[in-house]
């Protein structure tokens, strides 16, 4: 066994929260006009500024194409970058659903964020 074993583990920084819709547990106390489809829109507006200058520097990160090259080659297909964005709103769907009484906010934001993405994507694909 290596030294590679015996290094200490350092905790991470809590991250800010970056949403400004409210959280699932304050949504249900019901304290709060429930958000609207803007309010969603400007926290997704938000999370993807804030993941984008997290792994670019900028607000520009786009990995969909590189994840759709590298998907092609190990599996053989012909995946675009907007098929990944799909791929990923399908995810997000399938988590809220798996407890479909229960509002899981990241899903929703996340499925909102990705279906814009997807839609940049695509207009690049088709223009």
């Amino acid at each position: 066994m290596t030294d590679y074993y015996k290094e200490p583990v350092v905790p991470m920084e809590p991250v800010p929260p970056v949403c400004k819709v409210p959280s699932d547990d304050y949504m249900k106390r019901k304290t709060v006009k429930p958000p609207t489809a803007t309010d969603f829109l400007n926290s997704c507006i938000d999370v993807q500024k804030t993941r984008g200058t997290e792994y670019q520097g900028d607000d520009s990160e786009r990995s969909f194409q590189t994840i759709a090259d590298t998907f092609n080659t190990i599996a053989g297909r012909d995946l675009k970058a907007s098929d990944i964005c799909l791929l990923l709103t399908i995810l997000k769907l399938v988590r809220q659903y798996s407890n479909p009484d229960r509002l899981h906010h990241d899903s929703i934001l996340d499925g909102v964020s990705y279906m814009s993405l997807w839609a940049e994507e695509l207009t690049k694909e088709l223009i």
